[in-house]
């Protein structure tokens, strides 16, 4: 949006590209499936028990801010689900944009994370794979050991969107974490939000 508003695209116009970036977006996670089961009124206490037992991990898809139970694994060999996890949320028939896959983790060493990133590789070739440590929100509902995957469809133009998450830091691999703030140069007076029309920059941006 501060690209588009940049180049003087209009407000409306910003809205309606906004719209359809978010629907190339693709968002999955890989769950500890008795926290999820422990947080969802859907699951009586019996269900709970089962996912316990039988360490089941499900994997959740995210769209329109909607969870839906897309697959599962089973079984405590987390190399292997994170495998079958890399499959589910990167399918064969996907046509993503290459040039960046974002993946957040809760509580997973470094080890388990290069693995991640070379499946990942055997999939797509994406040009920046970047890894971040997962929000105390997301850890604390998801559990140890949950993995989120973040990437785009292919559309009309590239949105190039490593640029502006790694201004002119290189970083593809596992454990390479930083704030993009940091590079971030902010402006004198106004924030360019403050300027569009019908947007109070004070309290909500579009």
């Amino acid at each position: 949006a501060h690209r588009m508003s940049v180049q003087g695209i209009t407000p409306d116009k910003i809205i309606e590209e906004l719209g359809a970036v978010k629907a190339r977006m693709h968002l999955s996670f890989i769950t500890n499936g008795t926290y999820f089961a422990g947080k969802k009124d859907m699951f009586k206490r019996t269900v709970h028990n089962i996912v316990k037992v039988l360490s089941v991990r499900p994997f959740v898809k995210v769209y329109n801010g909607k969870y839906s139970l897309g697959s599962f694994t089973m079984g405590d060999n987390m190399a292997r689900n994170y495998e079958k996890y890399v499959d589910y949320a990167i399918p064969r028939l996907a046509k993503p944009e290459s040039d960046l896959l974002l993946v957040l983790y809760a509580d997973m060493d470094e080890e388990g994370l290069k693995k991640v990133k070379e499946h990942i590789r055997k999939r797509f070739d994406f040009d920046n794979i970047i890894f971040e440590k997962a929000s105390a929100t997301f850890a604390l509902s998801s559990g140890p050991g949950s993995m989120a995957i973040v990437y785009f469809d292919k559309g009309v133009q590239d949105l190039k969107l490593s640029r502006m998450l790694m201004s002119h830091k290189e970083s593809s691999g596992p454990g390479e974490n930083y704030d993009p703030l940091e590079y971030a140069s902010v402006p004198e007076g106004p924030k360019w939000y403050e300027k569009i029309p019908g947007v109070d920059g004070k309290t909500a941006l579009i």
